[in-house]
């Protein structure tokens, strides 16, 4: 890890443990160091998060064009003048969206097929469970499609078809079979099911759905509640 991405994660509040303790007492005798950090935070109050992105990219390229030997140096007046040209250009720069949000936060869900039932008329469940666990979410969003006609009652089987529908790109099934398990009100379904509808509406750019599900689930402590607070903080502007 670079010291531009440790100073990154130190300002994210992302370091921890003993990487933190030695960044802070590096901070504490180092002056150039602590120059740089204050120069990172003026610029990250004075444009707003998604900019940001875009800026640490750009200046990471820069420095790394201004420095011959390490990264503790001062900026000289072009890198001054280049910071700049870069606050400047950001103005007319495309901030990430929602869906950037969706590729940072988004991964597939984590089966545990141990939970689930030894009844023989789970065994294809299990089955295509097991396919999605191996990432093959086309063949088993296809038995699920057929299967599903004799179990859509079971919880277990429409979650697992909004999974792979929405890993498929088949959205409208995908938030069919979500909204139906979120109307049921089991709350450990519903909560994996609010999260996954809100990155699916994240990936098709409807934020203005996503938002409820976020807020909900960032309102309470569970699984998805600090990575929620991120998006909202980060990508919908809400604190």
């Amino acid at each position: 890890m670079t010291m531009l991405d440790k100073i990154d994660k130190y300002l994210d509040n992302e370091l921890q443990g003993e990487e933190l303790l030695a960044f802070k007492q590096q901070l504490e005798t180092d002056e150039q160091l602590a120059s740089q950090v204050k120069l990172h935070q003026e610029v990250n109050e004075s444009i707003t998060d998604d900019e940001v992105y875009y800026l640490r990219q750009k200046l990471s390229i820069l420095i790394s064009k201004n420095t011959t030997r390490h990264f503790y140096v001062k900026f000289t007046s072009s890198i001054a003048a280049g910071i700049l040209v870069l606050l400047s250009a950001i103005i007319i720069t495309k901030s990430p969206g929602p869906e950037k949000a969706y590729e940072q936060f988004y991964s597939p869900y984590s089966t545990d097929l141990t939970t689930r039932s030894s009844n023989s008329v789970l065994d294809g469940l299990d089955f295509a469970i097991k396919l999605y666990a191996e990432g093959e979410y086309d063949t088993a969003l296809q038995i699920l499609k057929s299967y599903n006609k004799e179990t859509f009652h079971d919880t277990n089987a429409k979650y697992y078809l909004g999974l792979c529908a929405l890993e498929a790109e088949e959205y409208s099934l995908a938030e069919k079979s979500f909204e139906e398990i979120l109307k049921e009100g089991n709350y450990a379904y519903s909560l994996h099911a609010r999260w996954y509808l809100s990155m699916l509406y994240l990936k098709t750019d409807q934020p203005e759905k996503a938002l409820p599900l976020l807020k909900e689930l960032s309102d309470s402590e569970n699984y998805y509640a600090e990575r929620s607070r991120k998006i909202l903080r980060k990508y919908l502007k809400k604190s």
